[in-house]
């Protein structure tokens, strides 16, 4: 058991040192836990699919009033333009004309942490939450890449939803 752990602890440390940031799966999980425990704190209860669901990450139910209802949870690394008017990075949302249009979507922007070099630590998530209708009224074409078909989204299309947790079913 010692060899185990002091193997694993040297396979972190390598990785560590050789840090060039979260990639895409990265991001997508802590999206994912930071919308949980914001859900959490605004009294639901949440859980995860493990595996492939592609319409949905996460299961929720208000703890008072019993609602249920399901998310679709989108992390982005890409920093959010300082001027109002820039564009900003391609936000990837999926393929947005699959599903229910009231489905709901949050966008999270998961910024670098003080430990990874970035250049804003103690930077708070930022949280988008749309419904489908809604993001497929400002999707762009995106970036075309072969054998991978999706939507994006930019920060100007999406700035108006930040915050809007009052899209969700009362807890």
């Amino acid at each position: 058991m010692q060899h185990v752990l002091e193997r694993s602890v040297h396979e972190n440390t390598r990785y560590a040192s050789n840090w060039k940031g979260m990639t895409r799966n990265d991001s997508q999980w802590a999206a994912q836990f930071a919308v949980a425990a914001e859900l959490v704190r605004r009294g639901y209860s949440v859980a995860f699919y493990h595996g492939n669901e592609p319409l949905h990450d996460m299961p929720v139910r208000g703890r008072k009033s019993a609602n249920q209802f399901v998310l679709q949870i989108k992390g982005t690394q890409g920093r959010p333009p300082q001027k109002p008017q820039a564009h900003g990075p391609d936000i990837l949302v999926g393929k947005l004309q699959t599903g229910k249009l009231t489905d709901l979507f949050v966008i999270v922007y998961t910024p670098p942490a003080a430990y990874a070099g970035g250049q804003n630590p103690g930077k708070p998530f930022r949280f988008f939450i749309a419904t489908r209708q809604e993001l497929q009224a400002i999707r762009n074409p995106g970036k075309q890449q072969p054998k991978f078909t999706s939507d994006w989204v930019k920060y100007p299309g999406i700035s108006r939803f930040e915050d809007r947790w009052d899209k969700l079913p009362q807890p």
